[in-house]
């Protein structure tokens, strides 16, 4: 229960509300390299990072894949398939070993059923990283618009 305190996505839960968590959390082990899902794979499960590192990769119509993000100890991914029913919009590789706690989606969502307020919580910052992520993202395209010259 200490390693989930420490990740941002829980910081507001309370000690009863973690506990919840962490009955419902699997540790998962994944070597260098180890895909941990692709792109297009119908999402199930939420990861966090324990320890390592993750890189989100993208396929690129004649570039192969390509990095999105390289995350860390502390951040989290695949909430975009908690949230709809769609196929993962991009893969996770691990970068070296990394150690993930997951959290499938059938049992989170019984636990953000049967507790309003962990749920209030835990949406609320789904809902700030996502919006971190489009900006992010929205930065990176007018980057790249600029640098063909083109007008958004």
């Amino acid at each position: 229960m200490q390693a989930l305190a420490k990740i941002p996505l829980f910081q507001e839960l309370e000690e009863l509300e973690l506990d919840e968590v962490a009955r419902i959390a699997v540790k998962e082990d994944f070597g260098p390299g180890d895909i941990i899902f692709r792109e297009g794979d119908q999402g199930d499960k939420l990861f966090l990072i324990l320890e390592g590192k993750v890189a989100i990769v993208k396929l690129v119509p004649g570039k192969g894949s390509q990095t999105l993000a390289s995350l860390n100890p502390g951040d989290y991914f695949g909430e975009m398939a908690l949230i709809d029913e769609a196929p993962r919009s991009a893969g996770a590789v691990a970068e070296g070993a990394a150690t993930l706690l997951v959290l499938n989606k059938p049992d989170l969502d019984a636990l953000l059923e049967s507790s309003s307020a962990v749920a209030a919580k835990l949406y609320k910052i789904f809902v700030k990283t996502l919006t971190e992520r489009l900006r992010a993202t929205n930065d990176k395209i007018k980057q790249m618009v600029a640098m063909v010259g083109g007008e958004i």
